[in-house]
């Protein structure tokens, strides 16, 4: 696994994958408790493992409502206030059948118009980082983006989309090519899975 850390932000959460379970379990460890009710629940809307067979997580995520502490240095503060930020919370995960690292993340915004732009300035940005990129269709899911990039030995395939004021992102990462079809695959059926989940809960009191 490469222990290098490249950052958070989209692009590196599907470039180097392995690289962020060091980001992540740092955040875990170190970001303040949420007070209880200040926030909408946003465990429930992470990826589950009955929808991402074979992944499991080596910590448990905390809420971060901290934008600077979200940002983590590689996304903008400023877009981040800008679209309205509110909450985010980030699960990375393994699978060692495919050897092979995964991300979920929920972002929660004032508004469905801030989730939709904060989604269009991240997919931007990490289509110019990454050293290559490509996308791909997403069925099922209105509005959502389906992209593979790649850096170095590192590559990935990635699914965004807003869907009132949350934006979600789940990622594959992997360093071989033996993981990459069925990576692909198992990450759309995940993402339908969770978007299918999630949007009956939009108008449920969040």
């Amino acid at each position: 696994m490469n222990a290098r850390l490249a950052g958070i932000r989209i692009a590196t959460v599907s470039v180097v994958a392995a690289a962020l379970a060091t980001v992540g379990v740092t955040l875990a460890r170190t970001a303040p408790p949420v007070p209880s009710g200040s926030v909408p629940p946003l465990y429930g809307r992470l990826v589950l493992p009955t929808e991402l067979p074979g992944f499991s997580s080596p910590v448990c995520p905390l809420v971060q409502t901290d934008v600077g502490r979200w940002a983590n240095g590689f996304l903008s503060v400023d877009q981040l206030r800008r679209n309205g930020f509110v909450a985010g919370l980030r699960e990375l995960q393994h699978s060692k059948t495919l050897d092979a690292d995964g991300v979920s993340s929920v972002a929660l915004f004032a508004s469905a118009r801030g989730a939709r732009a904060e989604l269009r300035d991240e997919l931007a940005e990490a289509r110019q980082t990454a050293a290559r990129s490509s996308t791909f269709p997403v069925t099922a899911i209105p509005g959502a983006s389906g992209f593979a990039l790649s850096s170095g030995h590192a590559s990935g395939y990635n699914v965004a989309f807003a869907d009132g004021r949350y934006l979600y992102l789940l990622g594959i990462g992997f360093s071989g090519d033996s993981a990459q079809p069925r990576s692909k695959t198992q990450l759309l059926a995940a993402a339908r899975a969770l978007y299918r989940r999630v949007h009956g809960q939009r108008n449920s009191g969040d």
